[in-house]
C-alpha cells in the first residue's frame, strides 16, 4: 500500500498557508513475477506521455515479460485539463498500451485509448467533448550516449486532433551518479483539437501550438539531481507567437 502526500507554499508570503494534497493512495498487488495490478489513486501514464502522465483514479493491470509489456487501465484523468471536475463531467478512460525493447536500451510502443464524454479545460476555456478514440505511437532509441525519440498521437473521431513531438539528445545522466549529465532538443507540434490533457513534458501549451525546447539534467550529487528548461518560438498553428517559458527544479531521490 503507498500513500504520498504532496504540499505547496510559497516561500515569503505569511498570508497564505501551506497546502497539501493526497495524490497517490493504492493497493499494489504482484500475481507472481510477471502480473501486477494497482487500483485507487495512482500515477497513469499514457502511451509514451504526450497525452497524459499524471494522478489517475481508478485501476491498473500489467503484464510484462522480458521483452514486452502489456498494460491496461481504466478510471478518470484528474490533472491538466481534467482538474476541477466533477464525477459526472469527467470523461472515463478505458486504456490498453503494448511496449517492446529494441535492444537492451531502446523501444517501441503504441496505444489505444477510449474516452467517453465529458468536460476538459483547454487554455481556460472548458470543451465539452464527445466520446473519443484516442490512439499513438511512440519510441525511444538509446545508442551509448546518445538518444532520440518521439511520439505522434491522434484522436480518429475529431478534426484536427494530431500531435507529435520529436527530439535528439546526448548524455547519460543519471540521479544516482554524481557528475552525469544530459541534454535534449525537443519539437512539437499539436493541433488545435490535439487531446493532449496533462503532459509529462514540461511545456505551457496542449492545444493549437508548436514550438522548441531544450532541456539539461545535471547530478550535483549522488542522488541529486537538477533539471531545468526553456521553450522558445512557440507559435499557433496559424503563426501568431505566443511566450517562452522556462522551469528549474531539484530533485532528491531517497
Amino acid at each position: 500500500a503507498v500513500v504520498r502526500v504532496k504540499g505547496n507554499n510559497e516561500f515569503g508570503d505569511s498570508t497564505k498557508g501551506s497546502q497539501a494534497t493526497i495524490d497517490r493512495a493504492y493497493v499494489d498487488h504482484k500475481f507472481g513475477s510477471n502480473v501486477s495490478a494497482k487500483a485507487c489513486r495512482l500515477q497513469q501514464t499514457i502511451g509514451g506521455g504526450l497525452m497524459y502522465d499524471d494522478t489517475f483514479d481508478g485501476a491498473q493491470l500489467i503484464v510484462g515479460y522480458d521483452k514486452v509489456q502489456v498494460q491496461g487501465a481504466y478510471g478518470y484523468m484528474i490533472d491538466g485539463a481534467a482538474d476541477g471536475n466533477s464525477n459526472s463531467d469527467n470523461p472515463s478512460v478505458s486504456y490498453v498500451g503494448l511496449k517492446g525493447k529494441v535492444g537492451k536500451e531502446s523501444s517501441v510502443g503504441g496505444f489505444y485509448s477510449r474516452l467517453s464524454r465529458g468536460n476538459l479545460n483547454h487554455n481556460g476555456v472548458t470543451v465539452n467533448s464527445d466520446k473519443q478514440d484516442v490512439y499513438g505511437f511512440n519510441a525511444d532509441f538509446r545508442k551509448n550516449k546518445l538518444w532520440a525519440g518521439g511520439e505522434w498521437l491522434n484522436a480518429s473521431n475529431v478534426d484536427n486532433s494530431q500531435a507529435w513531438t520529436a527530439g535528439l539528445g546526448y548524455g547519460n545522466y543519471d540521479i544516482a551518479k554524481k557528475g552525469t549529465w544530459d541534454v535534449k532538443g525537443q519539437y512539437f507540434n499539436q493541433k488545435e483539437n490535439a487531446p493532449i490533457v496533462d503532459t509529462t513534458y514540461y511545456h505551457l501549451y496542449t492545444q493549437d501550438a508548436k514550438g522548441w525546447m531544450a532541456t539539461v539534467n545535471y547530478a550535483l550529487q549522488n542522488n541529486v539531481g537538477l533539471s531545468a528548461n526553456y521553450g522558445f518560438d512557440w507559435k499557433t498553428q496559424s503563426g501568431s507567437d505566443l511566450s517562452d517559458f522556462y522551469r528549474a527544479e531539484l530533485n532528491y531521490k531517497f
